[in-house]
Parts: structure tokens; sequence; C-alpha cells
């Protein structure tokens, strides 16, 4: 899922937020323009314009080519992946046990670096609590929202928001696909308060489906779902099976092993030290549970691990307003609108954010054509060569983790 929101997408690129959500209402949130008209969630919706969905996808996107060269998360993203164990150069060389020969445990690195915790992404549910709605600006719309509930949490950061299963479609169940997101969060006294804009609030299922091909008036309270569901979500590192452990130890099957089958893997609960959170090491090592404390389990190998599973949560924290880095979540707006590629409706002026961002600057005309001046450097981008995708190249290209290289 994207870690962007796509409510701050929408805020980057100043569209009105009632339109942008698929809302309209003749006399408070009138769509003024032919063309500047109502979005949907899907493109299939409204074949001549672009959805909500599709942005999310172009979001992904860009994140993904964003973190690649980074070497990082943009924001805190929970993790899961097999590595490789690491081997001597000489084949012929291999550890009896996983002890380098600093006499340090052997250290892996995992995808990302600036490694937040080590374990799983645990989500503790506090309450379905009502919603209430209010008018700030006195315009005739409620356009904020607040929920608060009873809490033992402390840190504001770990508060999750979403909606209930009630008002989303029944065929998703991914919670973090119904994220409602940025919000503002304050604990005090015990109670978490949540304030966050209500065009975000409008049921899923209204804009889900065949027939959602409708504006939704932001008028009518029933459109707006009447509860959320306030979640704590942290990283649990006191798993104890090879499922939900720190790490997990792995080994193919060889004409040694005590399962003959070729398709077997063995398993082994290990535990994972941070060794250098900044550049995304970590000593992983069998060890067991007893009396509520870990101990190392120096098993007797036969030989190394071939791969080891490493559950972690890595990325640069939000700002004090829950939000990405400005810079950052700057790039990855400008690079989406790129990696969308065409307009959003079918008039070129209610378009005009878009094509600035989606114009190729690679392209070469005649004398009587626009010409543009680019360094070679900018143009070899590993992004794109849309004005997007230079744009967030030039804010990124110093702010990539360096890892050192062995030869």
């Amino acid at each position: 899922m994207n870690l962007l929101p796509l409510e701050t997408f929408r805020e980057q690129i100043g569209w009105n937020p009632y339109h942008f959500w698929g809302m309209s209402e003749t006399q408070l949130a009138p769509v003024t323009s032919a063309c500047n008209t109502v979005m949907r969630e899907h493109s299939w919706q409204d074949i001549y314009a672009v959805g909500r969905a599709e942005i999310r996808s172009a979001i992904e996107r860009s994140e993904k080519k964003i973190m690649d060269y980074l070497g990082y998360p943009v924001a805190p993203m929970y993790v899961e992946e097999t590595i490789d164990w690491p081997t001597y150069f000489d084949n012929n060389a291999w550890r009896r046990l996983p002890i380098g020969g600093d006499v340090k445990r052997v250290a892996v690195r995992t995808t990302f670096g600036k490694i937040l915790a080590v374990g799983v992404e645990k989500f503790t549910d506090i309450n379905e609590e009502n919603v209430v709605f209010s008018d700030d600006d006195n315009d005739g719309l409620d356009e904020t929202f607040t929920a608060i509930a009873a809490t033992t949490e402390t840190n504001p950061a770990k508060i999750y928001v979403q909606f209930i299963e009630a008002d989303r479609p029944y065929w998703s169940k991914d919670r973090k696909r119904w994220r409602i997101s940025p919000v503002k969060v304050s604990i005090s006294g015990g109670l978490v308060t949540v304030v966050g804009k209500s065009w975000m609030l409008i049921k899923p299922i209204l804009y889900e489906g065949m027939k959602a091909n409708k504006d939704i008036n932001p008028t009518v309270s029933s459109n707006f779902v009447a509860k959320i569901l306030i979640s704590s979500r942290s990283i649990d590192p006191e798993g104890e099976t090879v499922d939900d452990s720190q790490a997990t130890l792995l080994w193919n099957t060889d004409i040694f092993s005590v399962s003959k089958d070729p398709a077997a893997i063995g398993k082994l609960v290990a535990r994972a030290g941070i060794h250098n959170a900044e550049t995304g090491f970590v000593v992983p090592a069998a060890a067991t549970k007893a009396n509520g404390i870990w101990t190392e389990n120096f098993c007797n190998f036969y030989r190394e691990p071939d791969q080891v599973t490493v559950r972690y949560s890595a990325g640069v924290p939000l700002d004090e307003n829950g939000e990405i880095d400005y810079d950052i979540r700057q790039a990855i707006t400008h690079m989406a609108i790129a990696e969308i590629g065409r307009p959003v409706c079918g008039c070129e002026e209610a378009n005009r954010i878009f094509y600035y961002w989606q114009f190729d600057l690679s392209r070469a005309g005649g004398r009587n054509t626009e010409q543009f001046q680019v360094s070679k450097d900018d143009m070899n981008n590993p992004f794109g060569k849309q004005r997007g995708h230079i744009w967030a190249w030039q804010r990124v290209k110093e702010k990539a983790l360096m890892r050192g290289l062995a030869f």
C-alpha cells in the first residue's frame, strides 16, 4: 500500500476536496466547469478520467522507485523478507557456528536501512468510536471530524485509524487499504483524540462497484460513516514461533538431512539484534525462551543456514503533524503525476498541473519548437524522462543511503 496518503496528494495538487473524493452539491460544492468533474474511485467508472485507485498505484510505483534508490522507506514501514545467508567468498570455507573471524555474530544486510525495530507488526484494536462532525468555518459543510477513545497507549505515533468492516466492501479485508490518513492525534489523561477532514469519511461502499458513478451529496449525513476503528500499531519482538519470531533460520534439505524430501525446508526460531540501524545490518541467531528469558541456542549445525527471514520496521519517522518529509512528499506527488502519464479528464485547462509534470523533457523538435536545457546527469536519472521524474530526482539524489562494498 502507498505510504503517502491520497489526501496528502490531493492537498499537494490543490484539487477541490469534495470533488476529489467523489462529492458535489449544487449550492455548497458545485461543479463549476464542464471538464473539472468529480473524480471516481476507478477509471472504468468514468472512461475519460483517471480514478483514485489509479493514482494510488502511481504513488506506489513512485515510492518504490524512490525507496529503491534511497535504500530506506520514506515513512515507517513493516517489512518481512527472506535473505540469503552471507557466506565466505571461498566456497571451500564455511562456518561451524554463526560467528565471524572477529568473534562476533554474523551480520546480515536487510534490503532497507534506517531500521526502527525488529519484530512482527501487531495491531491492537482500541475501540470502534462514534464520529462527531463540525463546521469550523460556518460554510454550511461539516468539514471536520473528531473521535475520542479511552486508551492505555501513550505514544500518538502508534495510533492507527481505519474504516470499520461494516462500511467496507465485503471482498477487501486488508486494514491497510482502509486506513484513514492523515489525521491529527493527541493523547491526554488516558484519552486519545483523533481529528481529521470529513471528506475522507465517505462510506467506501458508496464509491465501489459498477454503479458507483454518481456524485455523492456531502450534505447528507448518512453518506458518511458513523464510526471509525481506532487501533494501536506496534512491532512485537516476543514472537516464539517460526512464523512470528524476529527472525527464522532456513535450511534447504540435502543428502544428510533428516527429511529426504528435496522440497522440504528446515526452520528454526531466531532472534535478530540490530548491528547497525542506519545501514540495515542485523545479527540473527537461533534462540529459545525459557522462564521469560531468551537464550542463544548454539546448536551443533552441520552447516550454516541457507537463508534467513527477518521481520522489522524501517523508515524515516513522520513529522510532528504525522506527515512524510516535505521534500519527499513533493517528490512522490510530482513523480506520481508523471507515472500516471495521462490527463485526469478531457479538458487540458483543468489538467494544466498534470500536463506540466507529465511533459517529456527528452523530446526534441525543429527550429520553431520549444527547446529545453536539461543536464545529461539529470536526463540519465533512474526514474524517468518526464518533468515530474527529473524534479523528484533532483530532490532525493542527495538523500540516498551510501553503503560500503567489498571486493
